[in-house]
């Protein structure tokens, strides 16, 4: 709302003024708190209050709070642990319960400052999408994912999780489906290595007496990086 926030009881309206800013997002957490962002009319300065009771917080810049308002796009996401996290032009910003501020930049491993969106799933994994890709936080590292791993287009804009457990990303070149963390990694044999090198896997005749048989794959996943990934059999 422009200049201030408005609450409904049923019968009448009120309307509070938040420091004479615009509030572009507001959030309800389960302690009954409410968060919300705050920006000034010129765009340039911004940040984020929280509601408890008749009391009212400010974060701003001068406590760690990025406070560029220009070409955000505002959203915010509260967890099982009490926390509130906000998206921003200057880094995923989260605010635990006791009103402490930490900042993930790309030096924490996101793959851009710039947070377009934020989604939780069933496994209360944080999924953020950035300017230049997508990530998981499973509240210790960061695993990120790009188009050069299969997602339609970097500029992710919104996350959603399907009821089957999988994850749908759209972005500026399309929609990304993630399927859920219980789909194993997709692998495809490629050559089979036994009393010659078969590449051509439709005509595969093994002697029985062959003592040793190697095959060659390639496998894929969209949440373990090419490196991590370990199959077991």
């Amino acid at each position: 709302a422009l200049q201030g926030l408005s609450q409904f009881d049923g019968e009448h309206i009120s309307t509070f003024g938040i420091d004479d800013s615009f509030v572009p997002a507001i959030k309800a957490d389960t302690l009954g708190r409410l968060w919300g962002r705050w920006t000034k009319p010129t765009w340039k300065i911004g940040g984020a209050f929280v509601i408890d009771g008749s009391e009212i917080e400010y974060y701003d810049g001068d406590d760690g709070f990025p406070d560029r308002g220009y070409g955000e796009r505002w959203q915010i996401l509260t967890d099982t642990q009490d926390a509130t996290w906000f998206t921003s032009t200057g880094g995923l910003v989260r605010i635990d319960h006791q009103g402490g501020i930490r900042i993930f930049t790309q030096a924490d491993g996101l793959p851009s400052d710039i947070i377009r969106t934020l989604a939780r799933d069933e496994d209360d994994v944080l999924w953020i999408g950035t300017r230049d890709g997508l990530s998981r936080y499973d509240g210790r590292v960061f695993r990120n994912l790009t188009r050069r791993d299969g997602l339609a287009q970097n500029d992710v804009s919104q996350i959603l999780q399907a009821s089957n457990g999988d994850m749908w990303v759209a972005t500026g070149g399309g929609a990304t489906r993630v399927r859920s963390h219980e789909t194993k990694p997709t692998a495809r044999i490629v050559s089979v290595l036994a009393d010659q090198n078969y590449r051509d896997l439709s005509d595969v005749t093994i002697p029985p007496d062959q003592r040793s048989v190697r095959f060659e794959f390639q496998g894929r996943s969209l949440y373990t990086p090419t490196q991590d990934m370990i199959f077991l059999y």
